[in-house]
């Protein structure tokens, strides 16, 4: 920073002119005091308010990477509705799960690529309890993306595949037993979503905190400066 060239040239001119002309060693030694203090508080300052710029490029990054999640959950729901398992015994036929189960083809790829690049620096962003509760999230929508991946090329048994029989003309174990694999995908399905949803609200608490703390340095570091230069002006003219 300009302010910050500004105040080293002070200290260098206010040692100089006191070690020559002072009339005693107090001039120059106050002056080397005040000036190392400010500058390294200063150095110190700068440095901290560049690490919270650059958690703020990260967590931007990570925030994108859960709202296309997010996104492309609800964009594939939008044209494969995921609906209720206790609502499709009236609706659907067994032709109706083989055609749902094709459709997984087109899952979308639900990543959490950037989270895995970065876990160096999460520490520096989130608490102990958010990396968890964010972990668990990924490891929810690694299995999702298995399981669609599984389901997509998944066939329905010899014995109970029967194009247009209605499910409710099934007996109660053989039921279960055909909706067994899309009991789990929808609860999966629906237990990411959620997740995924609570994980956003954690981000968009997290990201007004970086914000304040990135305003917050930055006001400081001006302060810091100008005080310094302040400091120094009164001082070269007593010395």
């Amino acid at each position: 920073m300009f302010e910050f060239e500004i105040l080293t040239n002070a200290i260098i001119h206010s040692t100089i002119k006191t070690t020559v002309i002072g009339p005693s060693i107090s001039g120059p030694l106050i002056g080397a005091i005040i000036g190392s203090t400010f500058t390294w508080i200063l150095a110190h300052g700068t440095e901290f308010y560049r690490f919270t710029k650059k958690k703020k490029g990260i967590y931007v990054i990570l925030n994108s990477e859960v709202e296309n999640n997010i996104s492309n959950l609800k964009i594939f729901e939008i044209y494969h509705p995921v609906k209720k398992s206790y609502t499709i015994r009236n609706e659907w036929t067994i032709n109706d799960f083989q055609n749902f189960y094709k459709t997984l083809n087109d899952f979308p790829i639900l990543r959490h690529d950037n989270w895995d690049k970065f876990i160096d620096t999460v520490p520096e962003i989130f608490t102990q309890y958010e990396i968890s509760k964010i972990i668990e999230c990924n490891s929810k929508l690694d299995k999702l993306s298995d399981l669609a991946r599984f389901l997509s090329n998944y066939e329905i048994e010899d014995s109970l595949n029967q194009d247009n029989l209605d499910l409710k003309e099934l007996r109660f174990d053989d039921y279960l037993k055909i909706t067994e694999n899309y009991r789990t995908f929808e609860k999966n399905f629906n237990d990411l979503l959620r997740d995924l949803n609570t994980i956003k609200d954690i981000f968009s608490e997290k990201g007004k905190k970086l914000i304040f703390s990135l305003d917050y340095d930055l006001l400081l570091i001006m302060f810091i400066e100008i005080i310094g230069i302040i400091s120094f002006a009164i001082l070269l003219k007593f010395l």
